[in-house]
């Protein structure tokens, strides 16, 4: 390399760069036809010069993968020497630059999970999820490295991701020796790590040596009788499989829960424009607003008039209204209570999906106020529910109400019951 363009690299100096290439327009490509060498961005990257590498970047994208003659690409460069923002920058360029394997197949997510830089963790998987199956020469992923570091909060950040990418396969990928992440957090004898992990990870699978976590814990470490009966609650012996499967079925449905609330939180929001977000808004506030009067004045009370007479007499001379409740025989049989039942439920499931969407579309600017005030909302109509349809609320509208956001959310992704609930109230008024 020229000793003008190695300098200029060294002081991030761009105009003495192109003064470099004015000299030999071959320079670059010379450099390039090098197996292993120091590129210019690699210097620049050590160095930290950020406008500098990204000018090299755009002129030679294939200085970004080579590796120089001790095994490392620019990115693994600026890693090492604590330039982050240069290493986000270079990755916005190209985001494949996440899956870079240096000596030892350590790519840039393996770096950051066995450090323990969470915020760079979190970046890399943002920009490139595909770098998560990524593995080591000795088939570790980003999640060994992590155990083996003690890197705890590391660790809960990828279990979460992969939860949230439904990939928790990998969890269980075993490395080169057969030892799965529960085997080396035995193996280190870290208590907190093997709570973690216990319900992850298959207790009973073993490694190349043909033992299971529990095995590796045999005289190894002070911890040894704590962890031995975390293993054996959880399954290890054979025994207690039927507590374990149920266990394990509640931390998977918890998991769905939290990567519903990831993907809301974390989302990006909808590229909407002023005029569409405002319209979208006031449509939400308004089927909100007819979603809380319906059920504040409902269509149907009269339909039950004649199996309620004394109700309604004793009701007259209270000073506060008796529930709504149908009879035994109409609940039972009655067509009509199958209606209220339904006009109920998807009312419920209309005001809430209004609510949820109301609070989507508002800048996150308006903080926690708008978010308790709505919350309040919610409990408001909730209590507003219980003198007007009595028990029967409890009973069978949450439940429908339940069971339709489910449905609603498999079949399209989002809660959309808006014109389900017109429709029945259309029906019902008619009738």
């Amino acid at each position: 390399m020229a000793q003008t363009l190695e300098a200029a690299a060294r002081a991030g100096n761009i105009d003495a760069l192109y003064e470099s290439i004015r000299e030999d327009a071959y320079l670059l490509d010379k450099i390039d036809k090098v197996p292993f060498v120091d590129t210019p961005l690699h210097i620049a990257a050590s160095a930290g010069h950020t406008e500098f590498a990204l000018e090299m970047m755009r002129l030679k994208p294939s200085f970004s993968r080579k590796l120089n003659q001790y095994g490392f690409s620019p990115i693994h460069l600026g890693l090492q020497n604590e330039h982050y923002e240069l290493v986000i920058h270079l990755i916005e360029v190209d985001k494949d630059l996440v899956r870079v394997q240096r000596r030892g197949g350590i790519t840039p997510l393996h770096y950051a999970a066995e450090n323990g830089l969470l915020d760079l963790l979190f970046k890399f998987l943002m920009t490139c999820p595909a770098s998560i199956e990524d593995v080591t020469i000795q088939k570790e992923t980003a999640l060994h490295l992590a155990v083996k570091n003690n890197m705890l909060e590391a660790v809960k950040l990828l279990l979460g991701w992969l939860s949230y990418v439904n990939k928790k396969m990998i969890a269980e990928w075993p490395d080169i020796e057969g030892n799965t992440i529960l085997h080396i957090a035995a193996s280190y004898g870290n208590i907190q790590l093997v709570r973690l992990l216990i319900n992850k990870v298959d207790t009973r699978s073993k490694n190349s040596a043909g033992l299971t976590p529990g095995d590796i814990l045999k005289g190894r470490n002070p911890n040894e009788e704590e962890l031995k009966d975390l293993l054996h609650s959880a399954g290890d012996s054979g025994a207690f499989w039927p507590l374990y499967f149920l266990t394990l079925y509640v931390n998977r449905l918890i998991s769905r829960i939290m990567k519903w609330v990831l993907r809301m939180r974390y989302k990006k929001p909808a590229k909407l424009s002023n005029e569409q977000r405002s319209a979208t808004l006031v449509v939400a506030v308004l089927v909100a607003t007819a979603t809380y009067q319906a059920m504040l004045t409902p269509p149907a009370r009269d339909w039950f008039k004649d199996d309620n007479k004394a109700a309604k007499s004793t009701m007259e001379q209270q000073i506060a209204p008796a529930p709504f409740v149908p009879s035994i025989d109409v609940r039972l049989y009655d067509f009509y209570f199958v209606l209220w039942m339904l006009f109920s439920s998807f009312n419920t499931a209309a005001f809430f999906t209004s609510v949820v969407e109301i609070l989507h579309l508002l800048p996150r600017s308006v903080g926690l106020r708008m978010w308790l005030a709505s919350c309040l909302l919610v409990v408001c109509y909730l209590l507003a529910m219980i003198p007007i349809c009595g028990f029967a609320y409890v009973e069978f509208v949450i439940p429908i109400t339940l069971f339709v956001w489910i449905v609603f959310s498999f079949i399209r992704g989002r809660l959309k019951v808006v014109s389900v609930t017109v429709l029945i109230n259309s029906f019902l008024k008619y009738y």
